[in-house]
């Protein structure tokens, strides 16, 4: 797979790719905390699983506060990508869950085939404020990584934008799976406009260093739902098992013991 960087941010891409995946990094013994505090936090494209995701930000919003979570950079695929805009824009976690809360309603409500992107849209309204703001997008610069895959599975990941328009398309292509999803517009990615899509059709996940923190509702994370998820508890939103994925979700991060992958 093939990863592209926009503007030059501090991190390597190629140190990331060249990184065994099995390589783990156990700091627990360290008396200083900010020695495995996270510069960058992951979060895997999870669909309606995201629900861990909730009580993930949850926890980070309590475990290191918005002075810590601020030298962070945040990123993501796919649903993932919404919780690391959220955290970029230090949105409260309540905020998150409403968010989280509204999408899932209006799937189960009004169904989801070629509906997503009318959702997401509202979501991405709420987080952003992009269609209100047109320099909105300039609090996102640099402190927002979002994963994209264009054809045939080239994985790049957009941080920087021109506009807010950018912004948001570039968030609704990461989100986008054909025939689920509606039209979208092109994206800007190596100075050529292209069509993208779900940023996890292209690389499941992406470690900016040793210290990237990646949180995944399925598998390959730092932080994972314990027990596993199943695929129906990501194919559509169970509004009866929210609360005990969320839970699972904020006990997984406050519980974390400081140990990298």
């Amino acid at each position: 797979f093939y990863v592209s960087l926009q503007s030059a941010p501090s991190p390597q891409p190629e140190q990331a790719m060249n990184k065994p995946s099995d390589q783990a990094i156990n700091i627990i013994g360290s008396d200083n905390e900010s020695d495995f505090t996270p510069t960058h936090i992951f979060f895997v494209g999870a669909s309606w699983g995201s629900a861990f995701y909730v009580g993930v930000y949850k926890a980070l919003q309590e475990k290191y506060g918005w002075e810590t979570l601020s030298k962070m950079k945040f990123a993501g695929n796919s649903s993932g990508a919404l919780f690391a805009t959220g955290l970029a824009a230090q949105v409260d976690w309540n905020i998150m869950e409403q968010t989280y809360l509204t999408l899932a309603k209006d799937a189960v409500n009004n169904g989801v085939f070629q509906k997503m992107t009318g959702y997401h849209d509202a979501a991405i309204d709420v987080l952003t404020n992009s269609k209100n703001d047109p320099n909105a997008y300039q609090v996102f610069n640099g402190n927002l990584f979002v994963g994209v895959t264009s054809f045939f599975d080239e994985y790049h990941v957009i941080l920087s934008w021109s506009s807010s328009e950018d912004l948001r398309n570039t968030l609704h292509a990461s989100m986008h799976i054909p025939y689920y999803c509606s039209a979208i517009k092109k994206i800007k990615i190596n100075g050529e406009y292209k069509r993208a899509i779900d940023g996890g059709c292209g690389r499941y996940l992406h470690r900016f260093d040793d210290r990237t923190l990646v949180v995944s509702a399925l598998l390959g994370g730092d932080i994972q739902c314990v027990p596993r998820l199943s695929v129906m508890d990501c194919f559509k939103p169970k509004m009866e098992r929210y609360e005990t994925i969320k839970e699972q979700g904020y006990k997984a991060m406050m519980q974390w013991n400081g140990r990298y992958r």
